[in-house]
């Protein structure tokens, strides 16, 4: 999970370990590229660390080519086209304030894929 904002974090990693995940939070996009280089995962959630929706993708397209073939989700407060997210490379976008059981569905395909 990469997430800066440590009460984000700490509530993601709740939720996920109580559906029966482990998780591994890092708190900016060079120190996931740095991770992801030396661990595997089944799937990659990350904030949009962008100010504005444009900033987005730009910001965040070092963990998705990082990544590699593991699905990576967009956790973002901002309006972005899930089209677009996903022709970006993305395996899908939850929207902030995200909705507990959509997230955990949305792993679950993710996982089963």
């Amino acid at each position: 999970m990469v997430e800066d904002d440590p009460a984000i974090a700490d509530l993601l990693r709740d939720i996920l370990a109580e559906a029966g995940y482990r998780s591994v939070v890092v708190p900016s996009p060079a120190a996931a590229v740095r991770t992801l280089a030396d661990m595997r995962f089944a799937v990659v959630l990350t904030d949009a660390f962008g100010a504005t929706p444009a900033e987005v993708l730009p910001s965040t397209a070092a963990v998705l080519a990082a990544a590699g073939s593991t699905p990576v989700v967009l956790c973002t407060a901002h309006a972005i086209d899930p089209d677009t997210v996903r022709r970006a490379g993305f395996g899908g976008v939850i929207a902030k304030p995200f909705d507990v059981a959509t997230l955990l569905a949305q792993l679950q395909v993710l996982l089963a894929a």
